[in-house]
């Protein structure tokens, strides 16, 4: 395992009564004060940079002169990874400009673009539900309105691939009036209306 600092632990009474706090070292140890024998239980309250706290607190028994020793792991925690393509060619677009919003609409990260190659990764976020909102399309194409949903987990890496329509395109979807399937070889004549 490999020891994390800056990890902040409240040593709690059984009914919540904090009785220390703690911060881990560079070599990711910290030591309590003495305490009475009794169960407490350890609450981290802020983890290291780029993981993702411990949800469950941990439930220890101190016993007169007995050292305990609890190891408590970290879950790294990732960037969401946006993929933007053409919705016709399906090429990858550079340009598009977001921003990522909690579900409570509170902004988390603003003004990140894809590159040429279409993509872009946020910085790390906590697990939960965020909405991902396009502010800005590509040069040449229509603004995606949607906010996109994206739900996080603990140590999943998340990539969607949105897809803009181009400005200048008209797409004509031919079908079979009975069945609903797709007609293949119609023709169609478009014309400018003044």
């Amino acid at each position: 395992l490999l020891p994390l600092s800056g990890a902040v632990f409240n040593i709690q009474t059984p009914d919540g009564n904090v009785v220390d706090t703690l911060t881990t070292s560079l070599t990711g140890v910290a030591t309590s004060k003495r305490l009475s024998a009794g169960w407490y239980q350890i609450v981290e309250t802020k983890a290291p940079i780029g993981y993702a706290a411990s949800a469950e607190p941990k439930l220890v028994e101190v016993k007169e002169n007995t050292p305990v020793t609890v190891e408590i792991p970290n879950v790294t925690i990732k960037g969401i990874t946006i993929h933007k393509i053409d919705a016709v060619t399906k090429a990858p677009l550079g340009g598009a400009w977001f921003e990522l919003q909690k579900a409570d609409g509170t902004v988390v990260q603003q003004e990140f673009s894809t590159d040429s190659s279409g993509t872009v990764t946020t910085t790390p976020v906590a697990p939960g539900d965020y909405y991902l909102v396009e502010t800005k399309a590509p040069e040449g194409y229509v603004r995606n309105e949607e906010k996109i949903l994206v739900q996080v987990k603990v140590g999943e890496a998340k990539s969607i691939t949105i897809q803009n329509a181009p400005k200048s395109v008209i797409q004509i979807y031919k079908t079979d009036a009975a069945t609903g399937a797709p007609v293949a070889g119609a023709g169609y004549m478009i014309y400018y209306a003044d």
